[in-house]
């Protein structure tokens, strides 16, 4: 009998290439704020946790202190908060599409997740500072 080759789903593929990329920036001790929330937003947040868990045995009080941030970021029902901008946002200010809209927004959403900004003004405002 011929063995057939198991071929993932794509959406099986790309859930395992999110937890891992997660798993890495959690355990990384360079990763910065907003991206331990983002590694902790994902869909699948507590695979997430358990696999770090499991990676750091007796030190359970980092995954509290992720946790912790993440829950002053979300919303009530667990979930990250809406960018304050848009690239409609960015449009109207004059910025065409492209990479450096894709960076402002980045810089704006990130500074968001870390209580830089808390408005859409302020977001203005650190992004067009240069």
């Amino acid at each position: 009998a011929r063995l057939k080759t198991w071929k993932a789903p794509k959406e099986s593929a790309r859930r395992i290439k999110e937890t891992l990329e997660a798993v890495q920036t959690l355990l990384n001790p360079k990763s910065r704020p907003c991206d331990r929330v983002l590694a902790l937003g994902s869909e699948w947040s507590a695979d997430v946790i358990a696999l770090v868990s499991g990676q750091l045995g007796d030190q359970p009080h980092a995954i509290d202190a992720w946790v912790k941030d993440y829950l002053k970021v979300a919303g009530a029902d667990g979930k990250l908060p809406e960018p304050l901008l848009t690239g409609r946002d960015l449009i109207d200010r004059g910025v065409s599409p492209g990479e450096e809209m894709g960076r402002l927004l980045k810089q704006a959403y990130e500074a968001q997740l870390e209580g830089r900004v808390a408005n859409k003004d302020q977001a203005f405002a650190l992004v067009f500072k240069n």
